[in-house]
């Protein structure tokens, strides 16, 4: 805490601003309170049968696997605002590293496959 010069002092008496004393908390440090979390937004996208949930909207060039799932499907993934209550959605979060490893590619595929039957 910065201490005020006595010029600094007399000026603020002489301008009405009282001077404020800060309490020094006793015992155990003091505890700030945490920050309010702030709420998740998740980007929805549809493509064919299909929706994806990610942690935040993808990149323009979008993610390889995906283009590639759209060139299959003959359609081109769209934003939405969320799936309804009764549709069910891919979380694909896990799988936005570049490249995939096989292991990843074989979980994304058996759960776009279920969709499927």
């Amino acid at each position: 805490m910065a201490q005020w010069t006595k010029r600094q002092l007399d000026c603020l008496q002489e301008i009405g601003i009282p001077l404020w004393k800060f309490k020094v908390a006793e015992g155990p440090a003091a505890v700030e309170p945490a920050p309010e979390a702030e709420p998740v937004t998740y980007a929805f996208y549809r493509l064919g049968p299909w929706v994806f949930r990610f942690d935040h909207r993808l990149p323009v060039t979008g993610l390889g696997w995906l283009q590639d799932l759209a060139v299959q499907a003959a359609e081109k993934p769209v934003e939405i605002n969320g799936p309804s209550s009764a549709e069910a959605y891919v979380d694909g979060q896990p799988y936005t590293e570049h490249p995939l490893t096989p292991e990843q590619k074989r979980q994304l595929w058996q759960q776009l496959s279920s969709w499927l039957s």
